[in-house]
């Protein structure tokens, strides 16, 4: 930090500083030092390309959830100083991102994914499109608009699955993989609750089957597991639905996914009360609160 303060700003290029604080992980507030000397060299230059990566390099590193909606309004007003609608589109996506996973607010997420929507109809970028997409899926998801979020997901993992198999780098493929499972995943969901049991059924042994060897998508197949679990209790086998349900559980700790763990623990607790086992129920459903309580 001292050698950088030493020199002039001008001599640094872009990839020195970002070399500075691409080593920190998600929400270690250390790496803004250097984020903010991106951010002034950006304005300095009037580079709005690179003042908008700074600003989302922010969002990432910041930890306070306020912080992060401030610095998500600095990357919008910049994106339209810029006049780019795919940079636009993409910083109101990035909004509403925070509002959904960090705030649970869904309602201002769902408005920040539209106005998402509205600057990237005539994109090019049909990455960026599938992505909001899902993102609005994910949302009418969870305020209780199963068919309108079911036509979102549909649409999202016709376009992940073609792109997946394209001859790209394996990064690429990646995403394109883990996109098409967690569409087909929350597609699931969606004909859970319109009980439209078969549909659901085919997708989750769809994502078990082809994940089974997948180290690298184990979240998305600990996903399937509990939906086979989900599946299996509908039909009052609680032990089969258990063994998936335990399965799925140590996939989620392991990947701290706390908000997919909640419904695992509500599922296993549902599973032992049917079996009269309320001790081991109770174990579980006090998890259940727990978690609620923290988030």
């Amino acid at each position: 930090m001292s050698l950088i303060q030493g020199q002039n700003l001008n001599e640094q290029s872009y990839k020195n500083i970002s070399g500075l604080f691409n080593s920190y992980s998600e929400n270690d507030e250390r790496a803004l030092v250097f984020v903010n000397l991106y951010i002034s060299k950006a304005k300095k230059d009037h580079n709005y390309k690179k003042l908008i990566r700074g600003y989302e390099e922010a969002i990432y590193y910041s930890r306070d959830v306020n912080r992060k909606l401030l610095y998500a309004d600095s990357t919008i007003i910049t994106a339209i100083q810029n006049k780019n609608d795919d940079d636009i589109s993409r910083a109101y996506l990035g909004k509403g991102i925070i509002y959904y996973y960090n705030r649970r607010q869904y309602k201002p997420a769902l408005e920040q994914y539209l106005i998402a929507f509205k600057f990237s109809k005539n994109s090019k970028d049909d990455y960026l499109k599938n992505k909001i997409t899902y993102h609005l899926g994910m949302v009418k998801s969870y305020l209780g608009y199963y068919k309108e979020a079911a036509v979102h997901f549909e649409e999202a993992a016709d376009y992940f699955e073609k792109k997946s198999k394209e001859n790209v780098h394996p990064n690429i493929r990646l995403n394109n993989e883990s996109g098409y499972f967690n569409s087909i995943y929350r597609l699931s969901t969606c004909y859970r609750n319109l009980r439209l049991y078969q549909k659901e059924d085919s997708l989750i042994n769809i994502g078990l089957r082809r994940l089974h060897n997948t180290a690298q998508l184990s979240t998305e197949y600990g996903y399937f597991q509990k939906g086979k679990g989900v599946q299996l209790l509908r039909l009052g086998n609680t032990d089969d639905a258990l063994q998936y349900f335990k399965q799925s559980k140590d996939i989620l700790s392991h990947h701290q996914d706390d908000a997919s763990l909640m419904t695992v623990y509500f599922y296993m607790g549902k599973a032992y009360w049917s079996d009269r086992k309320r001790a081991e129920s109770l174990q579980y459903l006090n998890k259940v609160d727990s978690l609620v309580n923290k988030f």
